[in-house]
């Protein structure tokens, strides 16, 4: 992840116990590695849930192929049965009824008032 050998480690620490002092140093030492530790908890539990989800989306894929598959076997069996309909012709059936419909008046009833 970084690239920080032991030397850069105690110039680093070097540095700090001279900048925060000796009484102080053990305090912020103990409070980095506490940081560090619930940071790479927080990281583990992110690899975790993404794992997870990936699992879930790889799921998805194998059901995704096994619904073509089924569908793909459905059509077979229309064709062999001899129910299997064109596509072409169920567009034209669908647009057909679609054409031959009357849309609705736009006009609200008269009514006799008189």
């Amino acid at each position: 992840m970084l690239d920080i050998g032991f030397w850069e480690i105690a110039v680093i620490g070097v540095v700090a116990l001279i900048v925060v002092g000796p009484e102080e140093f053990p305090v912020m030492v103990r409070n980095v590695t506490r940081s560090i530790a619930k940071l790479r908890n927080m990281m583990g539990a992110v690899k975790s849930d993404l794992s997870h989800e990936i699992d879930k989306v790889e799921e998805l894929k194998r059901l995704i192929a096994e619904e073509a598959k089924i569908a793909e076997m459905q059509e077979v069996m229309n064709d062999i049965n001899g129910t299997a309909v064109p596509r072409q012709s169920q567009t034209q059936t669908v647009v057909t009824k679609k054409v031959d419909e009357k849309p609705p008046s736009s006009r609200p009833p008269e009514t006799a008032s008189k």
